[in-house]
């Protein structure tokens, strides 16, 4: 009777506090710096041979300053921590091209169109009327007169030139490295007297000594180093390319969860990605190791550890029950001895006379955990949300022989929590 009422209590509460390298809160200490990794690459290796970490949906917030979404990281100490792709999504309004913040985004529109009375009138949730009051709520003329940063603009938004002078001054720092930016554009579109390709066109000709001019679909690092390569996802006009054309890479992005327990096929759907950017091979009928598939691998991946819908993103990120760096891991219902096969990559926890907690894990640490227990040389661009060290370190080390990863990381061949 003990044993079952023990059984029941794992079931029902979440697992004790736990930390993992993988996932990181911005209310712990800041992430070690990893400033100048592909300066140990041969300028010969081809972008698509290059496994890098990436960080999605910036937006400006507070004081604007850039932050990755939902974690409140700054952009540039990110690329300082060693990530060397920026997903930015941004809408073309009153002439500037403005960072497609989550929580205000739907907003500006409604702004712009029908003003400070009828955008509140639009949608009358609390949040709605918030921010259609006030500086949230800016005219066409406020948002064409804004000056080069934005300043004073209104919360949640800030003009897509910050985050480029933010990368600029990454590279113009660190020239050894490359920064990758991919750029998608929302349908929405209101109050131009110009089109979007000219004042991208501009942006470009400002930090012109900046940006790379393609000349193939998979340029050497040395022809990239010190430079920023658009990855164009704007779809706006089939004749105009800003950069390389994202459709060459092939991505896994499937955000949507309806519930937490949608968790584990998330997880099946990016580790999917993560075997087929080195792709498994077998001899005599026996699986042969991830980390000899270098010569066979396919390239050009990129993989969203990210979701949200049903499901908050830290939780994604971390199975954890709080955003909290040590916040507990949540538990699954299930246990060891009653669904021994069930979620098979989760932890088992709390074990207690041979019978385990099944709880669950982010896909930050199961990325983490498969980068050490395969220790493939590819795979691909992997974007996050909440990231630690371990897992931007480990995406790193798949690019090094054994010895980089050691004079790198304290004698040890990869990051571990």
């Amino acid at each position: 009777m003990k044993r079952i009422l023990f059984v029941l209590s794992m079931l029902f509460f979440s697992a004790s506090s736990h930390s993992a390298d993988g996932y990181y809160d911005s209310s712990g200490n800041a992430l070690p710096e990893i400033t100048n990794w592909m300066s140990y690459l041969p300028g010969r290796r081809l972008l698509s041979n290059i496994s890098m970490f990436g960080v999605h949906h910036l937006q400006l917030k507070d004081n604007y300053s850039i932050e990755s979404s939902h974690n409140g990281l700054k952009l540039y100490p990110l690329l300082k921590s060693g990530a060397r792709y920026v997903d930015i999504s941004f809408q073309h309004l009153a002439d500037q091209l403005i960072i497609d913040g989550h929580f205000h985004g739907k907003f500006i529109m409604k702004c712009l169109q029908y003003g400070r009375i009828g955008c509140a009138r639009k949608d009358t949730k609390f949040t709605a009327i918030r921010a259609c009051n006030g500086s949230y709520c800016p005219t066409i003329d406020k948002v064409r007169n804004t000056n080069t940063n934005g300043d004073g603009l209104f919360d949640g938004f800030q003009k897509l030139e910050a985050v480029v002078a933010d990368l600029v001054k990454f590279v113009k720092e660190y020239p050894s490295e490359t920064l990758l930016l991919r750029l998608s554009i929302s349908d929405d579109s209101f109050g131009n007297t110009s089109s979007f390709e000219n004042k991208m066109e501009q942006l470009i000709n400002r930090y012109s000594d900046h940006f790379w001019i393609p000349n193939t679909n998979d340029p050497m690092l040395r022809d990239i180093r010190g430079q920023i390569v658009i990855l164009d996802d704007t779809k706006t006009n089939p004749t105009v390319a800003f950069g390389l054309n994202f459709n060459l890479f092939n991505v896994h992005d499937s955000f949507y969860m309806n519930t937490n327990f949608d968790l584990y096929s998330h997880w099946e759907d990016i580790k999917t990605q993560l075997n087929s950017a080195c792709e498994l091979h077998y001899r005599n009928g026996r699986e042969r190791p991830i980390s000899e598939c270098m010569k066979s691998f396919k390239g050009n991946k990129i993989n969203y550890l990210t979701g949200g819908g049903g499901s908050f993103s830290y939780f994604v990120a971390s199975g954890k029950s709080s955003p909290g760096n040590y916040a507990p891991r949540l538990i699954t219902g299930y246990t060891s001895l009653i669904s021994p096969n069930t979620y098979p990559d989760f932890p088992r926890i709390s074990c207690f006379l041979g019978t385990c907690t099944i709880a669950f894990a982010g896909t930050n640490e199961l990325t983490m955990n498969y980068i050490i227990k395969h220790q493939p040389s590819y795979v691909g661009i992997i974007v996050a949300d909440y990231p630690g060290h371990c897992l931007i370190s480990n995406v790193i080390f798949t690019n090094f022989s054994g010895k980089f990863v050691q004079s790198q990381n304290r004698g040890r061949y990869l990051c571990k929590e």
